[in-house]
Formats: structure tokens, sequence, C-alpha cells
């Protein structure tokens, strides 16, 4: 039922046209004036803060030496760029909300101009939410594979943080201008091997790859370090320490091409 509604709520409602922002003086929320009419309003369009890049730590390891953990700390040791490194520790932090059928009919009220002040303070934290990635240059995300896809926590906060209109464009399932070209860097790691011609599939880089993508983050590097039931540790290390630091490599040029010119 969440899932009809969130992707399906604008074309029932027969209102949306297109992804737009009407700038004003209110709450400094991205939004689509399709979507939400005159509720949300944006003064700004993302800019660089002083600390450098913004990167989120989407963390979901089970434990610092894990693997993923080891290439996510490689990658970051060898940025070359001024940086700022928000991390959720997603066992261990709450999420300020957890988007559930409520929240999804607050939105609907929301789209019908019908909503009350309940129903407003009960969707201001997802907005919040949204906006936080929206505010981010870099996604890293360390994960295992779970079920061969991601674990619970990690899918809690993309169903909640996900938004229509407010960081992608429901209408044409594309991601907004200003948030496009950002980079993703996942470290994932499976027990099994998920060669083309397995039977079993690997759903969980697909999916990462796609839903970050939808909002912007079209430049990724998915490191899969699969087959640790398999292959020695040494051998498995190796090959985390030897892409996190390629991973790495080609973000600075990317992102220190970009500041010299």
């Amino acid at each position: 039922v969440v899932t009809y509604l969130r992707f399906s709520e604008m074309r029932l409602l027969g209102k949306f046209t297109r992804c737009q922002f009407t700038p004003v003086a209110a709450q400094n929320m991205r939004f689509s004036s399709a979507m939400f009419g005159s509720s949300f309003r944006s003064n700004d369009s993302r800019t660089s803060e002083a600390g450098g890049k913004r990167i989120l730590h989407l963390n979901l390891s089970h434990g610092d030496k894990s693997l993923v953990s080891e290439g996510a700390k490689t990658f970051l040791s060898n940025l070359k760029f001024q940086h700022k490194v928000h991390e959720l520790k997603m066992w261990k932090d709450p999420l300020e909300v957890q988007y559930n059928l409520s929240h999804a009919m607050a939105k609907m009220k929301l789209l019908m101009n019908e909503s009350t002040k309940e129903d407003e303070e009960l969707f201001n934290p997802v907005l919040r939410q949204a906006e936080m990635i929206n505010d981010m240059d870099i996604v890293l995300i360390s994960t295992p594979m779970w079920n061969y896809s991601i674990p619970y926590p990690l899918k809690q906060y993309i169903d909640t943080i996900v938004q229509p209109g407010i960081n992608f464009c429901d209408g044409d399932q594309s991601s907004l201008g200003d948030l496009r070209g950002r980079h993703l860097v996942v470290f994932s790691s499976a027990g099994a091997l998920y060669g083309e011609d397995s039977h079993v599939k690997d759903f969980l880089n697909p999916y990462l790859g796609q839903v970050f993508r939808l909002m912007g983050f079209e430049r990724q590097e998915i490191v899969f370090i699969q087959g640790t039931s398999l292959r020695s540790h040494e051998e498995l290390s190796s090959f985390t320490q030897e892409r996190a630091l390629s991973a790495a490599l080609r973000l600075n040029n990317d992102i220190c091409d970009k500041i010299s010119d």
C-alpha cells in the first residue's frame, strides 16, 4: 500500500506536470510546486560549504574489521580534497523518522490541500531527511548482502528519504537538474559468487545503483567483495584495498579537476 501511494499518488490525483521550484522566503525546503502547491518552499539551490565536499557514510558493516569497513576506511583516508564526513551507524543510530503508512496518508492530504497542522508536523521530519541527502556531494555505503539484497535498516532509510518532487521527478522517474553529477561509492560483500551464469542473482548493487542514480548520484563506484566464504582473507583484503585505492584515485581526479576549473 505504501509503495502504491508513493509512486502512484501523482498520477491518481492528476496534478503532476513537471518538477519545478518556486523560491520564496519561507521554509528552506526543496519542493515540486505541482506536488505540494505552496506548502514547501526553497530559497536556494545546493551550494558547497566551507568545509569542502560533504560525504554521507551509511555504515551497515558488522564491525570495524569487516571487509566493507576496511574498504570504506581505506577509501576515506586516501581522499585528497577537503571534505567532511557525516556517518550514520545504521545498526545503532536511530533515524529521526521511519516512513510508514501514516506519513503516506499525511502526504496524500498535503497533495489534495486537505492537510491539517498535525499532517504537516508529521511529514516535516520526512522532508528534513530528504533534504539531508540533497545536501550531500558523495554518499558512501558499506554493507554486507542480506538474502541477495540490502539489510532492512538501509531499506527503511531509502523508503524514508526518497520522495517524489523533493529529490527526483516522478513524472519520468528522473533526477532533478541541480542534484545531478554527484558520487555514490559502495563497498558490499557476499559469501557466494555471483557470475552471469549463476542461478542466484545480486539484487543489492543494481538496486543501490538505480535508486541513488534517481537522486542524482550518477557517478558510481561499486566494489563488490564476493565469495567471502570461498576465498582467503588475505586475497579478499588485497582485492578490497586495491579497489578502494582505485575508487579514491578516480574521485580525487574528478573532483580536483572540477576545483581547478
